[in-house]
């Protein structure tokens, strides 16, 4: 079992930003996590697409134990007006709150801000439950549309990595972030 913050919460909150609910992971949302983490373009920078339900369903209880563990919390984000699976942010804590974050957002929905909403949510969360002082997030040198959103959201570069990750076989160049809680 991984000890983190002594802040760490007990059940699992849920979050609200004008346009979206993040809640927690369930098997509910398997058939969603399916669709993103199968789809070729969405997991073009971070892994070789899935190819069963299964292995959805796999994920989700990877990441409900990771909560059980207390080592970090991983939402479904949900369009509030229609109630769609968009996608997943996690949020992996250290002993002092410190978090690092991983996110992904269905491809129909690129480019409307639903992600840098989401983002800031569980920052101001992190900072503000948790206690943490820093959120970290990485991805590689040309996923572009996930630099712009951590920039858009406040992040700032802190290095690239040459060839630190492989990702469909290839080794890639990685570039790492972070953001500075506004508490001192």
């Amino acid at each position: 079992m991984t000890v983190v913050s002594s802040r760490f919460p007990e059940d699992f909150p849920t979050l609200e930003t004008d346009r979206t609910t993040l809640q927690e992971l369930t098997v509910e949302h398997a058939e969603g996590v399916f669709r993103n983490f199968s789809d070729a373009e969405m997991m073009r920078y971070l892994m070789t697409p899935i190819t069963s339900i299964e292995q959805a369903t796999q994920f989700v209880e990877a990441f409900a134990e990771e909560f059980k563990d207390g080592a970090g919390l991983t939402w479904a984000i949900v369009e509030k007006s229609t109630g769609v699976f968009l996608g997943t942010l996690s949020y992996v804590v250290d002993a002092d709150g410190n978090g690092d974050i991983g996110f992904d957002i269905w491809k129909d929905y690129w480019g409307q801000g639903l992600m840098i909403e989401a983002l800031q949510a569980v920052l101001d969360w992190g900072f503000n439950e948790l206690g943490g002082q820093r959120t970290e997030a990485h991805t590689l040198v040309g996923n572009t549309r996930a630099i712009r959103v951590l920039e858009h959201a406040g992040f700032q570069v802190n290095q690239v990595r040459q060839d630190n990750t492989v990702v469909h076989g290839e080794p890639e160049d990685e570039i790492f972030f972070t953001i500075r809680s506004p508490n001192p």
